[in-house]
């Protein structure tokens, strides 16, 4: 009786085995492979003392949330980022184009003010509102023809 259970379990689990193997062979499926067989880039990048002292927690949380969305722009499948301490290591498997990938990992954010050259009133956001005295729309009129902007004024539009 033993025997011929072990017989039974033996013969199912052939059969299963053969039939996922004959399964993936008609899809055409193959494994995913990681970064240390498929190649890619990986990265850590570790936080800097500024004026003697340690960035927070927070800010190394928030440059990894960073790191993560310019990433997803590069399109790169499972990307893994993950944070150690005040250490950020940066994982892309199958990366082709590892020069950009460094330079969007490792670039600095900038943030630059610019002076505003002119501005011009947008006459259908003002809606019932009346302008103040001495503010006149582009086109000279104190108020557009209806469902047409004032002259120089172009309707917003979006991406």
């Amino acid at each position: 009786m033993k025997n011929r259970n072990l017989w039974v379990s033996m013969v199912l689990m052939l059969v299963v085995s053969f039939g996922g193997s004959l399964l993936a062979f008609a899809t055409n499926t193959s494994p995913v492979l990681g970064l240390d067989l498929q190649g890619g880039f990986s990265v850590v990048l570790q936080a800097k003392e500024v004026n003697g002292r340690m960035p927070s927690e927070e800010a190394v949380e928030k440059a990894k949330d960073i790191i993560r969305q310019r990433v997803d722009g590069l399109g790169v499948a499972e990307p893994e980022i993950t944070r150690q301490g005040r250490t950020v290591v940066v994982q892309l498997p199958g990366v082709t184009d590892r020069e950009k990938a460094e330079s969007v990992v490792g670039c600095t954010a900038r943030l630059e003010f610019r002076p505003v050259l002119t501005s011009q009133i947008n006459p259908e956001s003002l809606g019932d509102l009346e302008l103040p005295e001495g503010v006149e729309l582009p086109d000279g009129s104190e108020e557009p023809a209806e469902g047409e902007p004032a002259a120089g004024v172009k309707p917003a539009t979006c991406c």
